[in-house]
C-alpha cells in the first residue's frame, strides 16, 4: 500500500526521471570531450541529477509517512517537482550549448536563464521551508521522530540558502558592470576565481575558499538525519535523544564553519591550524555519533526479526 502511494507522488517520477538523466549524462559525458574551465560540461547535470533524485525520493517519504493527510501535501509535491524540473532543463540547454549556467550572464538570454533559475530554487526553498514548519508544529508526530527529521530539514534548508553568497558579483565583476560589460555575477570560489585545480568530480577548488563544500554538506544533512528517521522508533531511550541533539549541532556546526571558511577565502584542503583542527575534530564527532546509532538501530532490528 505503500509503495501504492510513492507511484502517486510526482516526487517519485522526479526522482525516477533524474535518475534516468543521471543514466544518459553520464552516457554524454563519454561521448562529448567539451570542458568547461577544466571540468567536464557534463559533470555540473550529473552532479543535479543525483542531488535532486535524493532530495525528490527522500522528502516523498517524509511527507507520505508523516504528513499524508495534509491538505497542502499535493501542492508541496508539485511545486518541488516543478521547481526541481525547471532548474535541471535550464542546466542541461546550457550544459548542450557548453556554456556556464550558473552567474553567467553574457547576453540577455544567458541572464534571463541564471534569472529563472534563480527564482525557481527561492521558490523550491520556501516549498523546503513550508514542509519543515508542518512537521515542527504537527503534534501527531512523535516528539523524537520530529526532532531527527527538524535537524535534517533546518540544516538542509541552511545549506541551500547559503547558496546565494555564491551569485552576489564580485568586486572586480561590478567594476566591469560599470564599465557597461556584463559577463558574470559570482562564483563559486572566494578569495580567487573559479577553475583552476579542484577535486576530481566534484570540482571544488583546492586554492581557495568555496561555498559548494559547504552548500553540499548542509544540503545533504537531510538524508543523513531520514536514515536515522527510518531506523529508530519513538521508544528510545534518554541517552539516544542526547546524542541526536548532539549530532545536530555538530553537523550545523560544521556546515556553519566549512561557510565561514569559504567567505574568507580559505581552502578546504589546505591547512588552517583553526578551521582545519576544528573541523577535523567535529568530523570525529559527527562519525563517531552516527556510526553509533547506525550501528545500534541496525542490532536491534536484528533482534526484532
Amino acid at each position: 500500500m505503500v509503495y501504492e502511494n510513492y507511484k502517486k507522488s510526482p516526487l517519485f517520477w522526479n526522482g525516477l526521471a533524474n535518475l534516468v538523466l543521471t543514466v544518459v549524462f553520464l552516457a554524454f559525458w563519454l561521448i562529448d570531450d567539451r570542458t568547461l574551465l577544466g571540468v567536464p560540461i557534463w559533470v555540473k547535470p550529473i552532479k543535479f541529477t543525483i542531488s535532486l533524485l535524493f532530495y525528490s525520493w527522500t522528502s516523498m517519504w517524509i511527507l507520505i509517512h508523516f504528513l499524508n493527510n495534509w491538505k497542502y501535501k499535493n501542492t508541496i509535491e508539485w511545486s518541488l517537482t516543478i521547481t526541481s524540473v525547471i532548474e535541471i532543463v535550464l542546466i542541461s540547454i546550457q550544459a548542450m550549448r557548453g556554456i556556464s549556467s550558473h552567474f553567467n550572464i553574457s547576453t540577455p538570454l544567458n541572464m534571463a536563464i541564471f534569472s529563472v533559475m534563480g527564482i525557481s530554487i527561492s521558490l523550491f526553498w520556501l516549498f523546503h521551508l513550508w514542509i519543515l514548519a508542518k512537521i515542527l508544529r504537527d503534534d501527531r508526530i512523535e516528539s523524537f521522530t520530529k526532532r531527527i527529521l527538524g535537524y535534517g530539514l533546518g540544516i538542509s534548508a541552511f545549506g541551500m540558502i547559503i547558496g546565494f553568497f555564491m551569485t552576489s558579483p564580485k568586486p572586480d565583476q561590478i567594476q566591469m558592470m560599470e564599465k557597461g560589460v556584463f559577463y558574470l555575477s559570482g562564483s563559486h570560489s572566494f578569495g580567487g576565481p573559479d577553475g583552476g585545480a579542484g577535486i576530481s568530480f566534484f570540482g571544488w577548488n583546492k586554492e581557495y575558499g568555496d561555498m559548494r563544500i559547504a552548500h553540499f554538506f548542509g544540503m545533504h544533512a537531510m538524508q543523513i538525519f531520514t536514515v536515522l528517521a527510518v531506523l529508530y522508533n519513538a521508544s528510545v531511550s534518554q541517552s539516544k535523544k542526547l546524542l541526536i541533539d548532539t549530532l545536530g549541532v555538530v553537523t550545523f556546526a560544521i556546515t556553519l564553519l566549512l561557510t565561514v571558511q569559504a567567505l574568507m577565502g580559505l581552502s578546504l584542503f589546505i591547512w588552517n591550524s583553526f578551521f582545519s583542527s576544528f573541523l577535523i575534530g567535529l568530523s570525529l564527532i559527527f562519525i563517531i555519533i552516527f556510526g553509533n546509532l547506525l550501528i545500534t538501530s541496525l542490532r536491534l532490528r536484528s533482534q526484532t526479526l
